[in-house]
């Protein structure tokens, strides 16, 4: 798995030829691309917006940010329950960030009670910062949320809610995204679920 996922990182961003490489259908489907431009242009970005849960975070003025990115990796967080995501990007004249990180500290993973919601601190370019004013950006994603404790009622589980939707957003990278990412870029996994659908109709 892991040897799969650094040569999947390889291929994407051209520092290796595909010659030689496993029979990984969908990723040598494209090989001579890959080759010849030495990566796969826009693969992480294509990817996202292919996923029906996250392109509805993506927002117009996010896209020319997201073709920098090089790299999506998670990780388990060894002093708790939960993990880590690590966005990498490449130099862009958006903001000075080369990883972006979002932390999901769990106090249940099981029952899915979360401790806290940590993201980086984005360190942009000045006149570059879109997010405080847009009602929509994936880069929202990285404002930290705290779980409401001093409020109660329709405030708190609002908060609740918006947490939920931000660790389902996670997940969706983590278990979703991550491991078939190529499927997601090729539009495999789209072509597939819509068979499904159609033979269960």
């Amino acid at each position: 798995m892991f040897h799969g996922l650094y040569l999947r990182y390889d291929i994407v961003n051209g520092v290796t030829e595909v010659k030689g490489a496993p029979n990984d259908g969908a990723m040598v489907q494209s090989e001579d691309k890959a080759t010849k431009e030495k990566g796969v242009p826009d693969f992480w970005f294509i990817a996202m917006k292919s996923h029906h849960v996250l392109r509805q975070n993506i927002a117009k003025h996010d896209q020319g940010a997201l073709k920098y990115l090089t790299d999506i990796k998670w990780s388990r967080i060894n002093d708790s329950e939960g993990f880590k995501l690590e966005f990498t990007f490449g130099p862009n004249p958006y903001f000075k960030n080369s990883v972006l990180e979002k932390t999901y500290r769990m106090i249940d993973e099981t029952d899915i009670v979360l401790q806290e919601a940590i993201g980086t601190v984005i360190h942009w370019y000045p006149g570059q910062c879109w997010i405080e004013k847009a009602e929509r950006s994936f880069f929202i994603f990285f404002k930290p949320l705290e779980v409401p404790t001093d409020v109660e009622g329709f405030e708190a589980e609002k908060l609740r809610y918006q947490l939920r939707c931000d660790y389902d957003i996670g997940v969706a990278f983590k278990d979703e995204l991550i491991c078939h990412a190529v499927g997601w870029y090729t539009g495999d996994i789209i072509r597939k679920r819509m068979a499904n659908l159609k033979f269960l109709g």
